[in-house]
């Protein structure tokens, strides 16, 4: 039987705040959130402590990519649940997973890498809950052949135009630009991808998603938002943004969750405004700003549930653990900056 909607409960449907997940079968109800994020690592010299293979990759792709060059990209996914992991990516030699599965976060996140992120809004009707569903089908995805260099070619000229030969279905190897655009069009279509996802490198994808169209419709809907928020709610938003950005670790953990989304999105209005506003300076610094205070979200505010999903991580290492020891030099090594994890 066919269910006829007035325009009116469609815009009650689609601008609805509050969903059951699942129709309510898994008990709990979540706040909808329509921004997701992109984290990038800006490029830089290669790390004196890196092995040849992670040198030459991480010149090769600075070398090969438009401006600005970028070396990483991954998806940050706000949570719907107290526990749940926000960083999902993929590095060289390692298969893509949560953040937990990869060492020393806090090093990686908030150590030399931190003034090298940027990060950009990805908006859509409850895209972090999209994103998170497909994200876990992604996970054990390798990193690729390095006898095909990481299939990292193909998404440089001229061999992308050979990218659509390239398997893209689901826990076929991938890069971390190929892999995040592979999720964003699956979980995501309307974004409307213009070329399949092995075509993209980091600074592609950059480029792709802040175009001055894109981000002139997300503008439209966030003056729409914003227009809705009282004075006292834009005054907690900014407290919290300066929080962030500027105030103690112990202030930062006394945030809660729907704190710290109301000021990425606030965060977002800025680099929304910067690109149509085609400000250069403000464009990195916005963005800038917006993935510090994505990373001391992750890493300081929720430390308590990095440290929570790290321990179940390594419980269940060791548990597997009964043929490899790892050799001392392992176990120093720490991540360093730059896109490479140990």
């Amino acid at each position: 039987m066919a269910i006829h909607l007035s325009k009116d409960q469609v815009n009650q449907v689609l601008h609805a705040d509050v969903y059951e997940s699942n129709h309510g079968r898994d008990g709990y109800t979540r706040k909808r959130r329509d921004f997701a994020f992109l984290l990038f690592i800006e490029g830089d010299e290669p790390h004196a402590d890196w092995s040849f293979w992670e040198k030459m990759i991480d010149t090769a792709v600075q070398a090969m990519q438009p401006p600005p060059a970028f070396t990483h990209v991954e998806l940050f996914i706000p949570p719907d649940q107290p526990l749940d992991e926000v960083h999902f990516a993929t590095y060289l030699g390692k298969d893509a997973n949560w953040g937990s599965a990869f060492s020393q976060s806090r090093d990686f996140y908030l150590g030399d890498n931190l003034p090298a992120w940027r990060a950009i809004p990805i908006m859509s009707l409850d895209a972090p809950h999209r994103l998170r569903k497909e994200a876990s089908k992604h996970v054990g995805t390798p990193y690729g052949n390095v006898r095909r260099l990481f299939n990292y070619p193909f998404s440089v000229p001229p061999l992308r135009c050979f990218s659509n030969w390239i398997d893209n279905s689901v826990g076929a190897p991938a890069h971390c630009a190929s892999l995040t655009a592979r999720c964003l069009s699956r979980a995501l279509p309307e974004m409307a991808l213009p070329h399949p996802s092995p075509w993209f490198g980091p600074s592609t994808l950059f480029l792709e998603l802040t175009s001055r169209a894109r981000m002139s419709l997300y503008k439209d809907r966030v003056e729409e938002m914003n227009h809705l928020r009282s004075l006292p709610e834009n005054e907690e938003v900014e407290s919290t943004v300066s929080m962030l950005l500027r105030g103690s670790d112990e202030s930062v953990r006394k945030l809660d969750d729907g704190q710290c989304s109301a000021a990425m999105e606030w965060l977002s209005t800025r680099v929304v405004d910067a690109i149509v506003g085609q400000d250069t300076a403000m464009e990195r610094l916005t963005q800038h700003q917006l993935g510090v205070a994505l990373v001391r979200w992750s890493q300081v505010k929720r430390s308590d549930v990095v440290a929570h999903w790290e321990t179940v991580v390594v419980a269940t290492d060791a548990a597997a653990a009964d043929a490899t020891v790892p050799s001392p030099s392992d176990a120093e090594q720490g991540p360093g900056p730059g896109a490479f994890r140990h």
